[in-house]
């Protein structure tokens, strides 16, 4: 399995279905929010939401195993929602803010840091590769284990996978402070139902310089049993001599076996039903038996 060629839906495990791709053209539509007043002073405000949600809208005709599942879905018969998704059209699975190196809110919403360090989000001294901001991860002179987590979103155990499928992320990193040059590994922490770990997948470890944009990257399958992943960055605490700043942009999670040019972040969606009709097409013959259409409506529950 190479990607995602087809949708994926419900809970990470058993319950996590494969579908086939909708019979039709699939609309999927951000809603940014936002709202205009008018000023005393004249003219307009215009206020919005950090990020977008989005809908998304399928019709599934003629497929009786879709059908079930997706009305088993719908009707909370394989447990009560919010569901995951994963579906072809997503290139970023970060959220916003951690692809953009905290660019969207200006916080550190979607990142900690574990062990020694400091995660921070600030314009003052900040080198950014794009926009304003960029994610600093300070660490001190003596590191026994800095690893800087990027959360999956609603506090999930990690980030949802099926056994077989491909994942790839990259991000950019520079160095800074009294020791600029450090060594770091991306990792993919592989996990099983009960969030035990499994296995750990480690790109090649890569070193941060002044002045100069290296990429880190890993790429890795989900082993037997995995149905959740952590997704990391580690330090070699050997590579570290002094206080250190590393700082992080324009990173990607993609599903697929290899890295490609970094694209703006949608998030990991999870989703409600909020629609699910239904139609039976009459049969013209007793062979045929009864077909079932189905087009369902989803909305993303809050924002990454």
């Amino acid at each position: 399995m190479t990607g995602v060629t087809s949708l994926y839906i419900g809970r990470p495990g058993t319950t996590l279905f494969q579908l086939t791709s909708p019979g039709k053209n699939m609309e999927r539509s951000p809603n940014k929010f936002g709202a205009v007043s008018a000023l005393l002073g004249g003219g307009y405000g215009v206020d919005f939401a950090a990020q977008s949600v989005r809908e998304w809208n399928m019709t599934f005709p003629y497929d009786d195993a879709a059908w079930h599942v997706l009305h088993g879905l719908y009707t909370w018969q394989y447990g009560p929602g919010p569901f995951v998704m994963l579906e072809p059209a997503i290139t970023n699975y970060l959220a916003p803010n951690q692809a953009s190196g905290t660019d969207v809110r200006g916080t550190t919403t979607g990142f900690s840091a574990a062990g020694a360090g400091e995660a921070l989000s600030s314009t003052v001294g900040v080198i950014a590769l794009q926009g304003v901001r960029s994610l600093t991860w300070n660490l001190p002179a003596v590191v026994t284990g800095g690893v800087l987590v990027l959360n999956p979103p609603f506090s999930m155990t990690g980030w949802p996978t099926v056994v077989g499928l491909q994942h790839a992320f990259s991000c950019q990193l520079q160095g800074g402070g009294a020791d600029p040059i450090v060594q770091v590994t991306a990792q993919f922490v592989w996990l099983n139902p009960a969030g035990a770990v499994i296995s750990t997948t480690s790109g090649t470890p890569v070193n941060t310089a002044v002045g100069s944009w290296q990429q880190v990257t890993v790429t890795g399958t989900a082993p037997a049993t995995a149905v959740w992943f952590k997704l990391q960055l580690s330090v070699s605490a050997g590579s570290v001599s002094a206080a250190a700043t590393i700082y992080y942009c324009v990173g990607q999670l993609q599903v697929g076996p290899a890295v490609t040019a970094w694209r703006p972040g949608e998030g990991q969606p999870v989703v409600s039903f909020s629609d699910a009709p239904q139609e039976v097409v009459a049969w013209s013959n007793a062979t045929m038996g009864e077909r079932r259409n189905i087009a369902i409506k989803l909305s993303q529950l809050g924002v990454n």
